[in-house]
C-alpha cells in the first residue's frame, strides 16, 4: 500500500524526501515542520511576511529549501507536490 503524508495527505511517489517522525510519515521536511509548528517560535512574524514561500499545492510553509521545486512562479515543498502539478 502506498503511503500518504500525515500533514497534507498527498500520495508519496518520491520516497527520497520522506521524513518519519514520532510514528508519522511526511512527504518532506517542510510538511513535517508544518505539522510540528505550534506557534511562531522566536520569530513572531514567521509565515506572515510578504516574501515567505508556501507550497501552492498543500500550503505548507517552505522552511527547508533543499526539497523545493518550482514551475514558473509556483513553489512546491517537494517533488511529491510538484508531481501533482505535472
Amino acid at each position: 500500500m502506498a503511503e500518504r503524508c500525515d500533514n497534507c495527505g498527498i500520495l508519496i511517489q518520491d520516497t527520497d524526501t520522506i521524513v518519519e517522525h514520532g510514528g508519522l510519515t511526511f512527504c518532506c521536511a517542510n510538511c513535517s515542520n508544518a505539522m510540528e509548528q505550534q506557534g511562531s517560535g522566536s520569530d513572531p512574524s514567521a509565515g506572515r511576511r510578504e516574501n515567505d514561500l508556501f507550497c501552492v499545492h498543500c500550503g505548507s510553509p517552505i522552511s527547508d529549501e533543499s526539497t523545493l521545486r518550482s514551475l514558473g512562479d509556483d513553489a512546491y515543498c517537494c517533488s511529491n507536490c510538484f508531481l501533482m502539478a505535472a
